[in-house]
């Protein structure tokens, strides 16, 4: 048979990353005034992007 490659649950392989890009500390280059209704909105949120790319709206309701 080959190798026999056992799964443990409890001890899962660890994988290690890099992180690719700027910090994502940089909330200023997130946020876009909307020429429309005057919200700043974050571009990360596609729900708010839709919102904001609508012809006729009113500011999108946030709990910011």
């Amino acid at each position: 048979m080959g190798d026999d490659v056992r799964r443990d649950k409890h001890n899962p392989p660890t994988m290690k990353g890099k992180i690719h890009g700027s910090p994502d500390n940089d909330e200023p280059g997130h946020l876009e005034f909307c020429p429309i209704c005057g919200q700043t909105f974050d571009k990360r949120n596609l729900v708010e992007v839709l919102h904001h790319h609508l012809p006729e709206h009113e500011p999108f309701a946030t709990d910011r």
